[in-house]
Parts: C-alpha cells; structure tokens; sequence
C-alpha cells in the first residue's frame, strides 16, 4: 500500500492511535518534539506517522489543508531534532513528505506527514532540556503521548539489545550494526560497544607455514598464515571459522568460499561471502571497519550476496555467459610472482573477470531471474 492510501486509510479511521496521530498545523518545537519521541518509543511494529493539516470536527477528521501556515522542510526538521540532547546522541529516524488530498468539497489541499521509522534503538529521550522532563521517556498510550511505564522501558532496552531472540540471531543483528565494533589488537577481540558479551575471539596464529590460495595471489606476498575465529556470547562459543592474514599481515579477514562452474582445467569461478550466514557479516562488517580487502595495489576480487538463491542466479549466470567482454587491464607488478599466475587451477583472470561482470550487474541493477 502507497503512502497516500495508507494515510487516507487512517484518516477514514476518524481515530487517533498508538502509532499515528493528526495535528491541524505545525506543532512549536517543543510539542513537536514531544509527539516525534512519543511515536517513535511506542510499541508497534511498522512506521509510524505524525499527520499534519488535519481537522478534528464533532468527532471526524477530515482534510484541512496547511495554507500559509509555518511549515518546516526535511533540512529544518533534522536540525530541530539535532540541536536536542538526545541519549547517546540517539536520534529518531525521520522523513517529511507532502501529500495532495482532497477535502471534503473535492478540492485538493497540501498535508504534512513526518514519517518516523521503526528501529532497534529505542528508547529514544533527552538527557537535558529546559521545558522537557529530564531524562523521561515518552511513548503513545492508545492516542495520548505518555511518560512510559517501568516495563514499557525494558521492552524497548530488550529490543535495543536483542534479548527478545536467540544468541545466534541476536549476533546476526549486531554485526550488521557496523560501526558498534572495536577491534582491540592486543587482547585480539573484537567487542560490541553496546553489549561486550558479545564478541569474536581470534586464537593463535599458525606461524609453522605459510600457506597459498589462489586469492594470495593478488598480493605483493603471496602466502598467508591463519586462526580460529571464535563468536562468544560471554564464555560460550556459539560459532568458529577460519580467518586469515594476507599480505605479510597487512590485511586479515574470515576465509571465503569459492565457486567453480565448470571442471575444465583452468578452472573458472570466484571467491564468495553469503550475508544470512555469520561468515559474510563478519567478512561485510571488517570490511566496513577497515575499507575492505586491500593490498598496496588492489584487492582480491570477493563477491557478497544476500542469499543462497542470489549465489545460484549469478552461477547460472556465468554458466550460460559466452559474450565478450573487455574488463580493465591490471599489470602484475614487480614481486607479484606472474610466473605462478595460474595456482591449485584456478585461472586468476576469470576470478577478476567474474568480479568485473558482477560489479557490473549489480551497479546496473540488471535481473538475473
């Protein structure tokens, strides 16, 4: 459903509710801000609209319009709630769009609604603020704004820490969360700021050898060494993978997956990370914490795909490829060892060449269904 529909919809409800609520004109900053905070804590599973340009009239709501009265772009409403002291300078998820309905003579009039977006971060208040309770969690009780109960702020701290699923999922949700992560190099764990029980434990590295993979390649040093990568929720392993270091350790990251598809000798295929398994979030969440994979000259040529079903598009894809095409041409530098450029037959140049064509798609958005 569109958005103009979904708002008519509620305006037809000739109700206000937990999640929606009609103002006729732009509210002081204040009053905004207290409606804002109020629907973006309350408890529903979906956005969450504050409509503007509605009139209440002997029980209906119907379309009022806003007229010539003040209104605030999305520039100046993201500054109103920037210049407050948010908790954690934790800010609610906004965006304004104006709609064109007709009032009850048919004719058509403009409509606010702040859409406020549903998220993990609750609750969301304000440490100070002169005319606004100090540090009082607000929320909607059926259609009122509300301080919110005792118990109505552990749902929202249990849905901000993911105490309402399981370990492993709730490890799935924090490494999508990015920019939370430490990497503490000489204890050699990576902690979730937010909740330090979870994190993933690098054990000793395996110094006895230096190891090769085709993507080993694609560095100046072309050997690696490698260790356990352990999840731990407190002192329980929940999951373990391997993870490297390439390039005399100048880069590091869990091992991927590859994919041939075809059993001819050189092989042809590519290096791959699934983002549904722990495996590809961990890969995904380094590779955001560090500017991905990278050597001095360029970085081994990995795809991320959102799912099983997307690897098999793509893998049917190259099976059934034949046309032509010209990808950039990359020089192998000094010390880059050209001499062994095909290793364990894997072609090194269809792995960069199924990187490029890939890129290409997806930059595209071409369907591959």
């Amino acid at each position: 459903m569109n958005l103009e529909s979904t708002i008519m919809n509620l305006i037809k409800s000739n109700k206000e509710g937990v999640y929606y609520d009609f103002k006729r004109e732009w509210l002081k900053n204040l009053d905004l801000l207290k409606s804002i905070v109020s629907l973006a804590n309350c408890k529903h599973d979906g956005d969450r609209y504050l409509i503007i340009g509605i009139d209440e009239r002997d029980g209906d709501f119907k379309v009022n319009g806003l007229g010539n009265s003040k209104r605030k772009t999305q520039a100046e409403l993201q500054d109103l709630l920037d210049n407050y002291s948010f908790a954690g300078d934790n800010i609610p998820d906004i965006q304004l769009e104006t709609l064109n309905l007709k009032d009850s003579n048919g004719v058509l009039k403009e409509i606010d609604v702040i859409i406020i977006k549903n998220t993990n971060n609750k609750p969301y208040y304000l440490e100070k603020c002169r005319g606004f309770t100090n540090y009082a969690i607000w929320t909607r009780h059926n259609d009122k704004n509300s301080i919110a109960t005792y118990y109505e702020v552990e749902e929202m701290w249990k849905e901000h820490l993911g105490l309402n699923n399981n370990e492993k999922e709730n490890f799935k949700h924090y490494l999508k969360d990015c920019e939370h992560w430490e990497y503490n190099k000489e204890e050699d764990i990576i902690y979730y700021i937010p909740n330090s029980d979870y994190k993933i434990c690098l054990g000793d590295i395996d110094h006895t050898r230096d190891m090769k993979e085709p993507f080993s390649k694609f560095y100046l040093d072309d050997t690696f060494n490698k260790c356990k990568a352990s999840f731990k929720v407190r002192d329980t392993t929940i999951f373990s993978c391997e993870y490297i270091f390439c390039d005399g350790f100048g880069t590091e990251f869990p091992l991927p997956s590859i994919k041939t598809i075809n059993h001819e000798t050189p092989l042809n295929g590519f290096y791959y990370y699934l983002l549904d398994d722990f495996v590809g979030l961990f890969a995904n969440m380094l590779f955001e914490m560090f500017h991905g994979a990278e050597c001095r000259y360029y970085e081994f040529p990995y795809l991320f795909f959102k799912d099983d079903e997307d690897l098999n598009k793509f893998t049917i894809f190259l099976e059934n490829f034949d046309e032509k095409i010209d990808i950039p041409i990359r020089f192998y530098p000094v010390g880059a060892h050209d001499d062994t450029k095909y290793f364990r037959n894997i072609d090194l140049d269809s792995l960069r060449k199924n990187k490029y064509i890939y890129d290409f798609l997806y930059d595209n958005e071409i369907n591959l269904s």
